[in-house]
Formats: structure tokens, sequence, C-alpha cells
């Protein structure tokens, strides 16, 4: 996704756990996700972030390490 659309998400979550699923079960910690009308925009570790979060979506939500 362009990185300037990534600044009209509408919510990021961060300081993420990412678990995947299936064939790719790897863990990211320190991660955020970002989503745009209701799908994932972005996602991956919080230092590979485009952007500041607070310019990337109208809602920031601090996870505090929680697994997404």
């Amino acid at each position: 996704m362009n990185t300037n659309k990534l600044q009209d998400c509408d919510i990021i979550w961060v300081n993420a756990v990412l678990a995947g699923v299936g064939s790719d079960s790897s863990i990211i910690h320190n991660a955020a996700i970002a989503v745009k009308d209701g799908k994932i925009a972005w996602l991956g570790k919080m230092s590979d972030l485009p952007t500041a979060p607070q310019r990337m979506a109208n809602e920031v939500h601090d996870v505090n390490g929680c697994c997404i």
C-alpha cells in the first residue's frame, strides 16, 4: 500500500504481539497492525512503521504487549 494512503487508516493497534496461523505460524513482538475500511492496510514490527502511529490513523490503541 502507498505510504500516503497509510496516513488515512482508521485504526492502528501498537505494542502488540502478532501471531500467524497456518503454514506461517511466526510471532512478531513489538508489532503494529493498521486497518482501513475494515481491511488490514499494514502490519509488522513497530520499528518498520512508515510513519508515527498518530500520523497513520484516526484512532491509536496501545495494547501493551497483548497478542492479536
